[in-house]
């Protein structure tokens, strides 16, 4: 979905290596959030509150057909239906 691999998602996460800004805004467009966003989120101590259907909603918008059919198939799964 961001053209990196799991390995060096892992990588990130688990800071093996040093996160480039080219991968933020990678990681920035796939969540649906703006640079702006990101710097003011980093530039304040306060909680983030986050309205997770308003969130997907955004995000579902965005996608492509292939993407939506993914989505919809493990949604599908991890709803047991």
């Amino acid at each position: 979905m961001i053209g990196m691999s799991g390995t060096f998602v892992s990588h990130i996460e688990h800071g093996r290596i040093d996160v480039k800004a080219q991968d933020i805004r990678k990681f920035l467009k796939a969540y649906c959030f703006t640079v702006d966003e990101f710097e003011n989120y980093m530039a304040t101590s306060e909680e983030v509150i986050s309205d997770y259907r308003e969130d997907l909603y955004r995000m579902i918008l965005k996608m492509s057909e292939p993407q939506l059919f993914q989505l919809y198939s493990f949604a599908k799964s991890f709803a047991g239906l």
